[in-house]
C-alpha cells in the first residue's frame, strides 16, 4: 500500500504480508510516524507509513484507502 493509504488505517484492520498468505496481522496501534501491526505468528513490527509497500489490506472495505 502506499504511505497515503497507510495513513488511512485504522486500528483492528486486517493487513497481510503481499506474497505470504500465511502472514497476516491486525494493526494495533496508529500514531503520527507509522502502525504497529501484531501478526499471527507472534511478532509486532512498528513500519513507517513509507514502509508498508508489502502490506495490504484484508477483510475491510479496500475502497476506504483509494
Amino acid at each position: 500500500m502506499t504511505r497515503e493509504q497507510a495513513q488511512r488505517l485504522a486500528k483492528g484492520d486486517r493487513v497481510r504480508w503481499i506474497g505470504d498468505d500465511e502472514a497476516t496481522g491486525l494493526v494495533s496501534e496508529i500514531n503520527r510516524f507509522g502502525v504497529e501491526i501484531k501478526w499471527s505468528d507472534g511478532l509486532t513490527t512498528r513500519p513507517f507509513f513509507n514502509d508498508t509497500k508489502k502490506i495490504e489490506l484484508i477483510d475491510q472495505d479496500n475502497n476506504r484507502l483509494s
